[in-house]
Order: C-alpha cells, then sequence, then structure tokens
C-alpha cells in the first residue's frame, strides 16, 4: 500500500518470508528510495526504512504528545484546562467598528487590527483552519497576536499536539516549535544551530534534506516573538531570514507576539503575510465561564450574583478579567473569601497576595 511517499507491507503469508524480505531491503542503499520519493517503508507495523526528516517528525510528536512540557516550551501544562481558545480573522478589509470586533476591545496597546477610528475586519475561525492555505509555491507566513497572558504560548502547544496527532496540517512533515524565550535559541546563528536532537549525525541529515527541499514540507513556529532580543527582530538574524523566505523559501512560519512587537512584521512583510490571525478573550466570556463553573460545583444560588456586584464594583479586577490566568485568579480568591468570611481584594496588588496566601494554606493542608 502507497500512500504520500509511505510504502506499508502487511503479510499474508508465513513470517520467515517476511524476515528474509526484511533483511534484504537492509541491503538496498538508501538512494532508490530517495529516487522513487519513498520516504518510510513499514512492514507489519515496523519500520524498515525513514528519511532523516521522518526520524525527526517522530521524535518531535512524541515531545508535543508528552504529559508535560519540556523545559523552556512556555509555561508548564496547566493541571486544569483554561477557558477554550477563541480565534479572530483578521481581514484586510478596514471597518468602522461591528459586534464581534467591539466585545474584544480593550482600548490599549494591545488592540489587534485597530487603527484609531477605523479596524480591521474580524471574523471567527477554528483552531483546524489556522495555517490551511493554498499556495505551495511560495512561503506560507502566518501571524497570531494577542495580548499578553491571552494564552498564546498554550494555544502554540496545543497547536504541535494536534499535529503530533495528525490531526492538523497533515501535509508537514515537521512543524518546528522555537520558544524565543529560551535563551540558547536567542545565540542561534545559523539554520542548523535552531535545530536540536541529541544524535547529532541525524540532526545534521534533517537540516541537510530540510535545506535541500528549500523546506517544502516544513512548519516553523516562532513563538513569543516579542520576548526575542529587540536587536535579533530589527537586524540581521536567522529568524528574520525565515521570515522574509531568504532560507527555507516553500516553508510555512508561523510568529505568535503581542501586537506592539509585531508592528514592524506588518510593515516590512505585510505582503508576505498569508493569513493574520488574533487569539481572543474577553472579561465577558471569563466571567461567564466561571460562573457556569461555580454552579456545576454546587456553589450557593447567589454566587452569580455576588460575583457579579463585585466585579461591579471594582473596576481594576474586572478590567483584568480578560486574561485567563488573572481571571482563573480572581475567581478562586473570592470564592476563597466567602468561604473564610473575609472581604475580597479590591486591588491587582490585595489580589495576588491573596492569591499566594490562597496558594500556601492549600499546600500546607495537603
Amino acid at each position: 500500500k502507497a500512500e504520500r511517499g509511505c510504502v506499508c507491507v502487511t503479510w499474508l503469508t508465513s513470517p520467515s518470508i517476511a524476515v528474509r524480505v526484511q533483511q534484504n531491503l537492509a541491503n538496498i542503499e538508501t538512494e532508490f528510495f530517495k529516487k522513487h520519493g519513498i520516504n518510510a517503508v513499514t512492514i507489519d507495523g515496523q519500520d524498515v526504512y525513514l528519511t532523516p526528516v521522518q526520524k525527526y517528525g517522530g521524535y518531535l510528536r512524541d515531545l508535543y504528545n508528552s504529559e508535560q512540557r519540556p523545559v523552556g516550551i512556555g509555561p508548564p501544562t496547566p493541571a486544569e484546562k483554561l477557558l477554550p481558545f477563541k480565534l479572530a480573522r483578521i481581514e484586510k478589509e478596514r471597518v468602522s467598528i461591528d459586534e464581534f470586533t467591539r466585545q474584544y476591545l480593550r482600548q490599549d496597546m494591545d488592540d489587534v487590527g485597530s487603527l484609531g477610528t477605523e479596524f480591521y475586519r474580524k471574523s471567527p475561525i477554528k483552531i483546524e483552519e489556522v495555517g490551511k492555505l493554498s499556495s505551495p509555491h511560495r512561503q506560507k507566513l502566518v501571524l497570531i497576536e494577542g495580548p499578553p497572558g491571552v494564552g498564546k504560548t498554550t494555544f502554540s502547544w496545543e497547536y504541535c499536539r494536534k499535529w503530533g496527532k495528525g490531526e492538523i496540517l497533515r501535509d508537514h512533515s515537521l512543524l518546528l516549535l522555537f520558544p524565543l524565550q529560551d535563551n540558547n535559541l536567542n545565540k542561534a546563528k545559523t539554520l542548523p544551530d535552531l535545530f536540536y536532537h541529541p544524535n547529532s549525525e541525524l540532526q545534521q541529515a534533517v537540516v541537510q534534506e530540510v535545506t535541500s527541499n528549500q523546506g517544502k514540507g516544513v512548519a516553523i513556529w516562532l513563538e513569543a516573538w516579542d520576548e526575542l532580543d529587540h536587536q535579533l527582530r530589527e537586524n540581521a538574524s536567522a529568524f528574520l531570514d525565515l521570515i522574509h523566505g531568504e532560507i527555507l523559501p516553500l516553508a510555512t512560519v508561523f510568529v505568535t507576539s503581542r501586537p506592539w512587537a509585531s508592528e514592524n512584521l506588518r510593515e516590512n512583510c505585510g505582503h508576505r503575510i498569508t493569513q493574520h490571525v488574533e487569539v481572543l478573550t474577553s472579561a465577558k466570556d471569563q466571567i461567564e465561564h466561571y460562573i457556569s463553573k461555580a454552579e456545576a460545583e454546587a456553589q450557593p444560588s447567589s454566587f452569580a450574583a455576588k460575583f457579579t456586584d463585585y466585579l461591579s464594583s471594582n473596576p481594576a479586577i474586572r478590567a483584568a478579567m480578560y486574561t485567563p490566568v488573572t481571571a482563573k485568579m480572581a475567581a478562586e480568591v473570592f470564592t476563597w473569601s466567602l468561604h473564610m468570611g473575609s472581604p475580597p481584594p479590591t486591588t491587582m496588588t490585595e489580589l495576588f497576595t491573596a492569591f499566594t496566601l490562597k496558594t500556601l494554606v492549600d499546600h500546607l493542608s495537603t
């Protein structure tokens, strides 16, 4: 059975024949497979031949599907899932305002698609549609923006997990996530510096194969562009070479960033951006989520009214509710305050202090 350059053989005859064929395959030069465009040979579920890229792809899938993120790839995987992602496609059409755009405005530097009194039109998009573009003969550049704490890193990791499970971006053999918070990546000067594998020979073979294919079938995810050293964002670097298509011109490149840090990309690479996406959240979404959660946990029926009144009386706390992590803190601290019979916090400093105290109490009681 041959599909997408992969050959799968299931033996209906004696096992001894399969063993002899496997031994013969081992003696075939890998150039034969390359010549005929075969990326993998599988016999009875066992891989007997994989290209370096296929081997590296398996390594990455195992990495992304592990229970915990490796060190350096953003914050630890949360034990409890936060509010599901909401995504919007940013269109190039300018509009005065619409209700969908209005509910996600924060009136600050991290508003996406704001042009003073005008805005770029936004429309909902599913995670499966992100990066799904039809342009096989040129680079695809996907810009993903959102305010701090909205969940861009968690979204990046979730996207990679879906790729690892074969649910997304199936026509790409590799999806490389580069967390730019990692200081070691900040030192990368050339393409080989960005690839990592414990087997240095495989690492070199992967770079050679990816380069010879000009990045076709490869996706590169530059996570947290705003946390990269500003010199590397604005001057010559391997990351800018990837974005401008000077290396791996047929690759798909994803960039996640806060809007202020990606302004130069929008100005200098606007014609190259094939998809512009925003990770959305709003205070209203978060409040409704935690009220529903409280009801599911059999909190008193008065919880919803008390929580809503509390946020209405404390604008500083309510304004911070658009951030998923802060919203979770506020809901937990408010519930804890009701249980303890103490007044809930009215400032962000009091909120962080109360959450720290609650965390210590919970830790000591376990």
